[in-house]
């Protein structure tokens, strides 16, 4: 049946040189037709815009790859790039389409040079600064506070020859409780200038619960390459403690004589999409996005599932929580809960110790490993070279937390013991309780 397929692309060339076409096809050496309009034939590459869009970017085609062009007036180029027998058609078509699982051990020696370099960097060793005045306090005093420093796990690709994944920690604060999620980057520890101390003074816990209340994730993604390279974001995926959120949401959004409303399309399932070790399984369903229909009175616009990187570009992602906006237990010893009564919108992490037993002191670190660490999330996209993402390639970012580093919270948000100035890594700020608890957190 494949080398039928074949042999019917001859066919096409053969006929369709007899025929005058309404454009350029060309034709690959797996079979599929491209309707396009082709501006350059080079020795090693054909450059061609899409029919549909020719004011749209150029795209090339390794000539090796391709059986035909047939141009639209009636002429054709013709190629000696037919498989010679079933092996290497099913090698082609092997190559052509699907998904490719990108691992450590696969990428080039130059990319994983890259990838090592950046895990070195957020993986490097680090402890809190303390003011000469208050190293006192170390090893005293309970800790108020303490910083969560996350590393990455050892199979994790945070980038390759094309893409790099650069994540940034903050919150998603709200103004009230029916007000818009609103992204806010660093921490008031390393960042209060004197001119907003009048500030925090007058509204202490307002500025408190802006800055740690539901502790967020923004992920952006860096085209390396000089390509224009495609995200797929239904196969593009946060998971944190056991929840998995999509980064595409199918939505559409109609008009009619003026007025506009939203509705629900085919959200799809996301449950077991991510396997143990990161495998994609089950990919969110879909419809087709990006495009809509319309008439004299209607029009439809659908949500776009298929973003696009410029060569050399940086774009972000929505933010994501890390653990969610609703009050619930992160793991042992560890809750997602409202600071005040009358902040029934905002969630702060807290960290509970048996005050007999496990307090945690100013100055204490604890170091897990990636297998026994309580806290973790992952990252996992997928992307490719064809705005139509038939065939991808999957990134995945395993992270952990690494470090917890008590310190003490004064009457300010100032800490007697900060991160260091230079330091590059990601980190999250967490409340700290020693209380008679039943259950505490896991110290090592």
């Amino acid at each position: 049946m494949k080398q039928l397929k074949y042999i019917f692309c001859f066919l096409f060339v053969t006929i369709a040189s007899n025929i005058v076409v309404a454009q350029d096809m060309i034709v690959t050496n797996d079979g599929t037709i491209i309707k396009a309009k082709v501006t350059k034939v080079g020795a090693t590459e054909v450059e061609y815009k899409k029919w549909t869009n020719q004011d749209g970017p150029i795209y090339t085609v390794k000539v090796s790859n391709l059986i035909a062009i047939n141009y639209q007036n009636g002429e054709k180029d013709t190629f000696s790039n037919l498989p010679s027998n079933s092996q290497q058609i099913a090698t082609t078509n092997t190559q052509a389409t699907g998904n490719v699982q990108v691992t450590v051990e696969s990428l080039s020696p130059e990319a994983r040079t890259a990838n090592e370099a950046i895990m070195a960097k957020l993986n490097a060793p680090v402890e809190l600064v303390y003011p000469e005045k208050h190293k006192d306090d170390i090893g005293k005093k309970d800790a108020g506070a303490a910083y969560i420093v996350y590393g990455l796990k050892s199979n994790s690709v945070i980038a390759n020859e094309d893409i790099e994944i650069i994540g940034k920690i903050g919150c998603l604060y709200k103004e009230n409780k029916n007000a818009p999620a609103q992204w806010k980057e660093g921490n008031i520890s390393t960042s209060v200038s004197s001119g907003s101390v009048g500030k925090i003074l007058s509204n202490i816990s307002s500025d408190l619960t802006a800055d740690y209340s539901n502790p967020a994730i923004k992920i952006s993604i860096r085209n390396k390459s000089d390509k224009i390279l495609f995200i797929d974001l239904g196969t593009t995926y946060i998971g944190s403690m056991g929840n998995v959120t999509c980064y595409y949401v199918p939505s559409s959004t109609s008009s009619s004589h003026g007025t506009s409303g939203g509705a629900s399309v085919n959200l799809g399932s996301v449950a077991g999409a991510i396997g143990i070790g990161g495998a994609v399984g089950s990919l969110a369903n879909g419809i087709s996005v990006g495009g809509g229909s319309s008439n004299s009175t209607v029009s439809t616009t659908y949500s776009q599932r298929i973003i696009s990187i410029p060569p050399r570009a940086i774009i972000d992602l929505e933010p994501q929580y890390l653990f969610g906006n609703e009050k619930k237990k992160i793991c042992e010893g560890a809750y997602l809960d409202l600071p005040y009564s009358n902040y029934s919108y905002i969630f702060i992490p807290k960290i509970y110790f048996n005050k007999k037993a496990e307090r945690m002191l100013v100055g204490d670190h604890y170091k897990y490993t990636e297998d026994n660490s309580p806290i973790q999330f992952n990252f996992i996209m997928s992307y490719s070279y064809d705005e139509c993402c038939a065939s991808t390639k999957t990134l995945s970012a395993y992270f952990y937390m690494r470090d917890m580093l008590g310190c003490y919270r004064t009457n300010l948000p100032l800490y007697r013991g900060k991160l260091p100035v230079d330091f590059v890594g990601l980190s999250s700020w967490v409340y700290v309780k020693s209380w008679n608890v039943n259950e505490s957190f896991p110290k090592q």
